[in-house]
């Protein structure tokens, strides 16, 4: 993490989806509340309030200029995954902050995943799931688009503004 006061990264545990977290010890309880404690195992369990979606459309995307970069920007406290995604590479059409974007999971299963969306403008959907080119697909009101590798370890693809339905 960036703050040698709390030894986890939230921005990367918001954007991997993650609303527990299991210690076995105390964390500071700033970002985190305390939610169960097992007394036999010396287990705590807190909920993380700032958890992300399993899908979500950002504001932004920047690209990083090499990998050590990028990792820096994944540790740099300003960043904000809500906001924004970091890529490898450059987008192939702009993208631009919504005045409403809304991402809903309607299926979930291991082997595919379906979003419906509506965005006011072109947006990137972020995914919180790993990026894995080989066998994943992605498909606007199917039509085949690109996968984006995201934030190092997730996905995302570029959306068109209005309602839609996103499947991979």
């Amino acid at each position: 993490g960036a703050d040698p006061k709390f030894p986890v990264n939230m921005n990367v545990v918001n954007m991997l989806n993650t609303k527990y977290i299991l210690a076995p010890g105390r964390l500071p309880e700033t970002r985190i509340a305390l939610a169960n404690t097992d007394q036999a195992k010396g287990i705590l369990t807190y909920r993380n309030p700032d958890v992300l979606p399993r899908a979500w459309f950002v504001k932004e995307a920047e690209v990083a200029t090499s990998k050590s970069a990028l990792f820096a920007r994944l540790n740099d406290p300003s960043w904000n995954p809500r906001t924004t995604a970091l890529l490898e590479n450059p987008l192939s059409e702009p993208v631009t902050a919504s005045d409403s974007a809304v991402a809903t999971i309607a299926k979930l299963g291991a082997h595919e995943v379906t979003v419906e969306t509506f965005t006011s403008r072109t947006s990137l959907l972020v995914l919180s799931e790993v990026y894995y080119p080989a066998g994943w697909k992605a498909f606007v009101d199917g039509k085949e688009t690109e996968i984006r590798k995201t934030n190092y370890v997730l996905r995302s693809v570029i959306v068109p503004a209005g309602t839609h339905r996103v499947e991979f």
